[in-house]
């Protein structure tokens, strides 16, 4: 038997078109998961490297956490990896929400696919918190905290690229 998760976390939402993704859309989207349940997300920054929330990981153990890469049917147990360090930022403040970034080392590299690929980093993330949307009734829910905030710098190439983290909604 699989793992348990609502069925509101079964495939990823498109923020452009408001429909569930594309298998391979955004292949870059890493899920969590402790004990077999989901509990967020983060973003293969390299085969070997995740970028998430350091506030997902306060209370997980080590052992416990389990990563999973280019699941578009969040049903299936393909593409499993443990990791072997976590690495939290050192100014990271849970009460305020800065510096919620951590960095999860894998014990084994995934290999890239077309559906297992890294996201692009600027040369540097938002040094504070900012906020995203602003469109009324439009906003991150539980679940969506570790997942990436990204963007295309160029409106003719088609390339992504990572300029924050979800932390929490308002």
């Amino acid at each position: 038997m699989g793992p348990f998760y609502p069925y509101y976390y079964r495939s990823i939402v498109s923020p452009w078109s408001k429909e569930y993704s594309q298998d391979g859309e955004f292949p870059w989207t890493i899920a969590l998961f402790s004990r077999g349940s989901f509990f967020g997300g983060g973003s293969l920054i390299a085969p070997r490297v995740v970028l998430t929330a350091a506030h997902l990981l306060l209370s997980k153990t080590a052992d416990e956490i389990v990563v999973r890469a280019g699941e578009w049917d969040m049903a299936s147990v393909d593409e499993l990896r443990r990791h072997e360090e976590v690495d939290r930022h050192e100014n990271f403040e849970y009460m305020t929400g800065a510096n919620d970034i951590a960095i999860l080392y894998l014990d084994s590299p995934f290999a890239l696919k077309d559906h297992i690929q890294p996201i692009c980093l600027p040369i540097q993330l938002a040094s504070s918190l900012m906020c995203a949307g602003g469109d009324k009734n439009e906003d991150a829910c539980i679940g969506d905290g570790g997942f990436s905030l990204f963007c295309s710098p160029d409106p003719i190439i088609v390339r992504f690229q990572q300029v924050g983290i979800v932390a929490w909604g308002v």
